[in-house]
């Protein structure tokens, strides 16, 4: 079956917008799901190495977005540890200025 060059064009587009949608529904909160993305590495950048600028453009978005969203979870993940130690830091110094007053 021949597909033609501006039907695949659309089909690779949508495929790379889909990908999109499914960080934007949330898909990154999934445990494994980057590991998952990680076995699209090369079909990513084969489309980067596309002659067609409008599939370049949506690789280039999509590789993007997936980046960003893995930073910003674990920046988040970084940050929330970040404040538990600080929480627990203040609750020991607390412990040990009580134990001093009461002792």
């Amino acid at each position: 079956m021949y597909v033609s060059e501006g039907i695949y064009t659309k089909l690779h587009i949508l495929q790379l917008k889909k990908v999109r949608s499914l960080l934007v529904a949330g898909a990154a909160q999934y445990d494994g799901f980057f590991q998952h993305l990680r076995l699209l590495d090369g079909a990513f950048k084969l489309s980067a190495k596309d002659l067609r600028s409008q599939v370049v453009r949506e690789a280039c978005i999509t590789v993007a977005q997936d980046y960003l969203v893995g930073l910003l979870f674990t920046m988040t993940d970084r940050v929330k540890s970040a404040s538990e130690a600080v929480e627990k830091k203040k609750r020991l110094k607390e412990s040990v200025l009580l134990g001093d007053i009461c002792s």
